[in-house]
């Protein structure tokens, strides 16, 4: 009878050792798991993070949700540990081993909570939003290339900015906005600068954000942000980031280049018969850049203040400050309501 009860306890024992082997394996296993949209940002197998201050930032970024942090703790003496190979406030989570003299197991976050190194942590990934721009209809065009070519008489009295296509995508939500811009039909050899303008009406927070950051027409406020030269038939293709403030756009035979300007578009101007041209167009090449706005960050440094944005997305053409007839007058032609938020 005891050996019975014997044989009965093991299997007992044996029975809820395996049922609670398996609780505690489902248990971690789900606290590590991430959605299928989620990506990690940082792996317990690194085990330490490299003391420093901006990395405890990012770390918390990823652990937390906000880039900034309360504290760390750390053990001393030489180490393997990881840092992040960019530790600014952006989605880049690569890293990198160092050695190091003192390594962190545990950070403080903003929300007064302790993070331990030694877990995974994810981060949701961006949802990529796709737009269409439609044309606007505004009157002025300009109906010259960027070296001042004069488009054929049948492309001026056909061409129409409503047979382009012309699409951006951008992710949402981010601490940096940029739009992925792809365009077919545009026209040939051309400068066009890339803004958000407000809706004063319906967002007058980002719209105060714009013009204070941009320019001003009126009550309306725009940024120019970026600025791109479409190539031979009329096709471009390019990210443009949120990061500028631009006045204008010049030629440098116009005017010289400073060192706040933005960087310049080298472009070689070659026309054809079947685009926009009388005849074959081949050179000169003409360099365009954007004009600083006086007063505002220098190009690259701009950052949109954290918040949520209803604007739109314009394209508008440069006319160089042309007196020609043909010359335009800064028509905006294209544009799409956005609405993005900032982190």
């Amino acid at each position: 009878m005891n050996q019975i009860k014997i044989i009965i306890g093991l299997f007992v024992f044996i029975i809820l050792g395996f049922l609670t082997f398996i609780g505690i394996s489902n248990l971690n296993s789900s606290s590590a798991e991430a959605g299928s949209e989620d990506i990690l940002c940082w792996s317990g197998n690194y085990q330490y993070l490299l003391k420093d201050r901006s990395q405890a930032k990012k770390f918390c970024k990823c652990a937390q949700g906000t880039y900034g942090y309360g504290s760390y703790s750390f053990n001393p003496g030489a180490q393997m540990v990881y840092k992040y190979q960019d530790a600014q406030d952006n989605g880049n989570w690569e890293v990198v081993q160092v050695s190091a003299k003192q390594s962190v197991y545990q950070v403080k976050c903003t929300d007064e909570n302790w993070y331990s190194t030694n877990q995974d942590y994810y981060t949701a990934k961006p949802a990529t939003v796709v737009v269409n721009l439609s044309p606007t209809f505004e009157p002025n065009e300009r109906w010259m290339d960027i070296a001042d070519n004069v488009y054929s008489g049948e492309f001026r009295s056909t061409y129409q900015y409503a047979n382009a296509q012309v699409t951006a995508s951008y992710e949402v939500p981010v601490n940096q906005i940029k739009f992925e811009i792809q365009a077919t039909g545009l026209k040939p050899n051309f400068a066009y600068q890339v803004k958000l303008e407000g809706l004063p009406s319906e967002d007058p927070w980002a719209n105060q954000i714009l013009g204070n950051l941009g320019r001003w027409w009126n009550d309306v406020g725009y940024l120019i942000f970026s600025y791109v030269v479409a190539d031979d038939y009329g096709r471009v293709n390019f990210t443009a980031n949120v990061d500028s403030s631009y006045h204008v756009l010049w030629k440098t035979d116009q005017r010289r280049r400073t060192r706040n300007d933005g960087p310049i578009i080298k472009h070689y101007v070659a026309g054809h018969t079947d685009y926009g041209y009388d005849i074959a167009v081949d050179g000169p090449r003409v360099d365009v850049y954007g004009e600083w706005e006086t007063g505002r960050p220098k190009p690259g440094t701009l950052v949109l203040p954290s918040g949520n944005y209803h604007i739109l997305l314009r394209i508008s053409e440069e006319s160089f400050h042309s007196q020609d007839a043909l010359g335009g007058n800064w028509a905006s032609v294209l544009d799409a309501p956005v609405d993005f938020t900032v982190k």
